[in-house]
């Protein structure tokens, strides 16, 4: 047992995935006493295994075999190590520990977040995070892993401490050399571990590959003399400025470089730029953008000094950080460089394009800023608010890859002409204020009522456990993993103010079995943490009911009704439908699905003159038909035939995931030709039950139509 907690595993990736590197950060030293950590667990969700424990069990798994049957099993420990974080894929590759000095390490592969949730950001999992993973475990070929598909079940923040990152190997102004550059490897950079973004000048060595077609980036070496002595490896880098290669002769053996990235020591045995690098100078020609924009960084990314766009771009990534800057234009279509609007005559609002300078039109030096639906999409987008051209603006979201550059997302607050929108994370200002009279104290004995809790979290007023009363007026989703159902409630049917009870549980506890366990119009007290999601006031998961009533409260959307859904999409957007991508976002594609105000929700993976294999859904909110229904909508369909697109429903699929062995296809009486823009009229006939409907559009890479949904109602 004792050699079992202390073996040190040699672990490989499944197959060779040309995704970008991220930041693995190893905090276990060498230098410092090995710690011997004992097995402990059971490996179920009450009592997981720890790291010691999991590496016991796989002690005598053969090669192909799953631990346990391919039973799920639960692991907890700290994030030692990412060797991928892939926002393309929603997904993380890493290693956890029993803590940051073990020697013990288990790997984790192709893993999602909390309730399966898709990595969005480089930042949403780091090392020192507490963890606790689900999944199968098996053998690779000597390797004891989580296999894809696993989740998150436990997640915690920063939990197991971590270390410093080394110093930025070179800038622009005093670039290493690549002697230098070696030697900082050798020094700072274990297996897999990342630098922070630095340059190095050298003369290309050596030429293995340029790609010219869809990725359009170069392998090569260089060193100090032009040599084959000696050298760094760029590793799938682009050219001047990020620029993709077109043309086999953009670089040649001989010029000379100056290239900016991350170092890595790739498995330990190779020293190079990690994929995404780029050149900032070829021979005697520099870049103009990059992430290194003209013009002097400012600010602290603060509210009292945040980022110009400047040092944004150069921070590269970053959550919870003020920006100031300019209104630039926006983008349409896919492509930032074909998109990119420096006006205000783009046509659409889910983002606008920032930069330090009023004046701008260098897309190098802009950042792209997506537009979440509500108060920011309304008063920030230039479509609807063309008087934006041009005006300061302060944002706080985060800094992440929007339309494959460095943007800003997730922006829950902004300042316009001395105007707050949305809500400011620093309390005592903005949001939206709840309508009607707060009532309660919060406890259990008197809780508070809808419009009360929401006040108290604007103040950010909120005690460790909130108890709330109000009326179900909205049912979300079904979670049948965790037995737990997300909804919405108020203080009555007419009220406008409404609180999230998100992942809740039922009484004592207990989990849900279904969806129809809660009803619209049921009266329940929640108890739980109560928090302001991204402008979203809402109970946080774990929460619980302390009291159910059924069907007192009388409130929200009567089942039954003569209209039981109605979305007229080219007026008013995408509304409460929800966009899945069963198979991953291909590389160079933001979406599937997007509104377009000419014509609806659109959907196409037809980008840059390129088919790409899709398969993305357009889903309904839940919907009550206890005597079943009619599906209108209006459609038009380009480029291929209704072999591609098609019309789902559920009756026992109740989460936000698409479990495809649920979902059925519904006979459609009126399908377009395919082959024009014109508009048809069409139906479907929907069972009785609690429905979810989707308009299903798949796609090849020789056919790739263009589908567009203008309006839907169902009776």
């Amino acid at each position: 047992m004792m050699a079992m907690a202390i073996a040190a595993f040699t672990f490989t990736s499944c197959e060779d995935v040309p995704e970008p590197y991220n930041n693995p950060y190893d905090q276990i030293k060498p230098s410092e006493p090995e710690v011997v950590i004992e097995p402990a667990g059971e490996g179920t969700q009450e009592s997981p295994w720890n790291v010691a424990a999991v590496i016991e069990a796989c002690s005598s798994l053969n090669d192909g075999d799953f631990l346990n049957d391919g039973a799920e099993v639960y692991v907890t420990g700290i994030v030692t190590e990412t060797s991928d974080i892939s926002t393309t894929y929603g997904n993380a590759t890493y290693y956890i520990s029993d803590n940051a000095k073990a020697s013990n390490k288990f790997y984790v592969y192709r893993g999602k977040l909390l309730d399966g949730a898709a990595v969005a950001a480089d930042t949403d999992l780091q090392v020192g995070d507490s963890v606790t993973v689900c999944g199968k475990i098996k053998n690779y070929k000597g390797t004891m892993e989580f296999d894809q598909g696993n989740y998150l079940v436990y997640y915690k923040k920063g939990e197991g401490g971590g270390g410093e990152q080394p110093d930025a190997p070179g800038t622009a102004e005093k670039p290493l050399t690549v002697a230098e550059a070696l030697a900082y490897i050798d020094a700072n950079l274990e297996a897999d571990k990342q630098s922070p973004v630095g340059y190095v000048k050298g003369k290309i060595a050596a030429i293995s590959e340029i790609d010219t077609g869809q990725y359009g980036n170069a392998t090569y070496t260089i060193s100090d003399d032009g040599s084959e002595n000696n050298t760094l490896q760029i590793y799938r880098g682009y050219g001047l400025g990020g620029a993709k290669f077109t043309n086999a002769n953009d670089i040649k053996v001989g010029d000379n470089v100056i290239v900016s990235g991350k170092l890595v020591n790739y498995k330990g045995n190779t020293k190079q730029f990690a994929q995404g690098s780029k050149i900032m100078q070829l021979n005697d020609k520099k870049a103009e953008g990059g992430d290194t924009p003209s013009g002097e960084g400012e600010g602290k990314g603060t509210a009292d000094s945040p980022y110009n766009v400047t040092a944004a771009i150069a921070a590269g990534s970053g959550t919870g950080v003020y920006v100031k800057a300019y209104i630039v234009g926006n983008v349409t279509g896919q492509a930032l460089a074909e998109g990119a609007h420096f006006d205000a005559t783009g046509d659409t609002q889910t983002n606008i394009l920032i930069a330090a300078s009023a004046d701008e039109t260098d897309i190098n030096k802009c950042m792209p800023v997506q537009l979440p639906a509500g108060d920011i999409r309304t008063g920030l987008n230039l479509k609807d608010n063309p008087g934006n051209y041009k005006k300061e603006v302060t944002l706080y979201g985060n800094i992440e890859k929007y339309f494959g550059v460095t943007g800003i997302k997730t922006v829950s607050f902004a300042i316009l002409d001395g105007t707050e929108i949305g809500k400011n994370p620093a309390g005592g200002g903005g949001g939206d204020t709840p309508s009607g009279d707060a009532k309660g104290s919060g406890t259990q004995a008197d809780p508070w009522n809808v419009v009360a809790a929401i006040n108290a979290i604007n103040t950010n007023n909120v005690p460790d456990e909130a108890f709330v009363k109000g009326i179900i007026v909205k049912l979300d989703k079904f979670n049948s993993q965790y037995g737990s159902i997300t909804y919405w409630i108020a203080d009555s049917k007419e009220a406008t103010t409404k609180l999230q009870v998100y992942s809740g549980l039922g009484l004592d506890k207990a989990k849900f079995t279904a969806l129809e366990d809660l009803a619209i119009g049921d009266e329940v007290v929640v108890a739980g943490k109560l928090k302001d999601y991204n402008g979203t006031p809402e109970f946080d998961k774990e929460n619980y009911l302390v009291s159910l009533t059924k069907g007192s409260g009388g409130g929200g959307d009567t089942p039954g009704s003569s209209t039981t859904l109605e979305n007229d999409f080219k007026a008013n957007g995408q509304g409460d439908w929800t966009i899945t991508n069963v198979t991953a976002l291909p590389e160079g594609i933001n979406y599937i699905w997007n509104y377009d105000s000419k014509y609806g929700m659109k959907a196409s993976a037809f980008v840059n003159s390129q088919r790409y294999e899709s398969d993305s859904w357009l889903v309904s909110p839940t919907i009550s038909l206890p005597s079943g229904g009619t599906m209108s909508f209006k459609q038009a369909l380009n480029y291929a035939t209704s072999e591609y697109v098609k019309i789902m429903y559920t009756t026992t699929n109740g989460t936000g995931e698409i479990n495809k062995s649920e979902w059925k296809e519904a006979s459609v009486d009126t399908w377009p030709a395919g082959k024009n823009w014109t508009f048809v009229d069409s139906k479907a006939t929907l069972p009785a039950g609690t429905v979810r409907v989707a308009f299903r559009y798949t796609s090849t890479t020789s056919t790739a139509a263009t589908w567009e949904i203008e309006s839907v109602s169902i009776k």
